[in-house]
């Protein structure tokens, strides 16, 4: 079976190894690889240089074919031409999969050059983040227009919540046989040790996401006042200045550690008994997941997506005020049986549902699904 990736618009694995995505991103294709001798070629909006990032697989980098532009809409318009571009580098595709929404315009196009069944794969609703970031409304109609049409022409339209499914079936047509649930996947290898719990850090907990307003640091050192705990932040963004003259004047001791890679961000969980997510929204949150999958009890921010993921007082926490957030942590911190209790559901949880051995089988029955030998 060969498979046809399209990277999301605009994104080259060389992006990927800057932000430290690289490896977990390919651990999915190399999982499919291996296990059910799934052929994959990529096509990435790089140079030549991402051939020599990813060598195990064979990549078409767009940018060697087509001249990038300066313009970001000449660039855009070249978009519409780039399948007519590649479709003689490509070998007879059996199915073509989108690693993103964006993008999805080339996977339809390649679809119809092919006349090959198309999986568009969506981490997060595109639609919904624009409404909830204040986009403007020609933005907003945009990415309303790519799902529909991306739902309409596509074999297989996946989602990562039940959320994201519920919505989409409320708001647009041709959704009851497309769209489908396949949740994100993290690294199961870890083993839990009950012995571990004293070894973490215990006047600190951890936080990861970029440092913009979706993920609501402001709200979180507001809540830490008056307390003597540490928060531990990695990522990068613009309101790193102005978080840390907040965390200054509320006297609440913040430490931003950058950005790491996946693997490097894997060993960081396994430091912290505490990760706490205030992210006004989210999808089906990677950095929640893995901080479940690595021990940490997650403290996270009510919405209808992470309270898919959490099971309140059994695998970890759901709050959603201030007052909350305070009360859960002061009784959780030094609270080693409670740690280890919800800890150890979580793994479960992750274990059963978010694991990359289950759901890179799941994966593949979507593409047995399609798939037309």
């Amino acid at each position: 079976m060969h498979v046809l990736i399209v990277l999301t618009y605009g994104v080259s694995f060389r992006d990927w190894k800057e932000t430290g995505l690289l490896e977990r991103e390919m651990k999915l294709y190399e999982r499919l690889s291996n296990d059910k001798d799934v052929h994959f070629t990529f096509l990435s909006f790089g140079n030549s240089e991402d051939i020599n990032i990813v060598k195990n697989f064979n990549v078409i980098p767009l940018y060697d074919l087509i001249e990038r532009k300066k313009s970001k809409f000449r660039n855009f318009i070249n978009s519409f031409i780039i399948p007519f571009k590649v479709k003689k580098l490509i070998e007879q595709p059996d199915i073509i999969k989108t690693n993103q929404l964006m993008g999805s315009w080339v996977a339809i196009i390649l679809s119809f050059i092919f006349l090959k069944p198309l999986i568009v794969r969506t981490g997060y609703d595109a639609y919904s983040f624009s409404k909830y970031e204040n986009k403007s409304t020609l933005k907003i109609f945009a990415y309303f227009l790519l799902t529909q049409i991306s739902i309409i022409f596509s074999n297989i339209y996946l989602v990562t919540s039940k959320t994201d499914e519920t919505f989409l079936k409320n708001k647009f047509f041709k959704t009851k046989n497309t769209v489908n649930i396949l949740p994100n996947w993290v690294d199961e290898s870890y083993r839990y040790d009950k012995k571990e719990i004293n070894k973490r850090i215990k006047n600190k907990i951890l936080s990861v996401g970029r440092l913009e307003a979706q993920k609501n640091y402001s709200f979180l050192i507001n809540s830490f006042k008056g307390l003597d705990i540490e928060i531990d932040i990695v990522g990068l963004g613009s309101e790193k200045e102005k978080l840390t003259k907040l965390s200054s004047s509320n006297n609440v001791k913040v430490n931003f550690l950058g950005r790491y890679s996946n693997t490097e961000l894997l060993n960081i969980y396994k430091k912290y008994n505490i990760f706490v997510s205030t992210s006004l929204y989210e999808g089906n949150s990677k950095s929640i997941l893995e901080a479940m999958a690595s021990g940490c009890v997650v403290i996270a921010k009510y919405n209808s997506n992470n309270k898919e993921i959490i099971r309140n007082n059994k695998n970890g926490f759901l709050f959603r005020n201030e007052h909350e957030l305070k009360k859960i942590i002061q009784q959780l911190i030094y609270d080693n049986e409670m740690i280890h209790d919800i800890s150890q559901n979580a793994i479960n949880f992750i274990k059963q549902n978010n694991s990359l051995s289950y759901i890179s089988n799941e994966e593949y029955k979507y593409y047995e699904k399609v798939y037309k030998p």
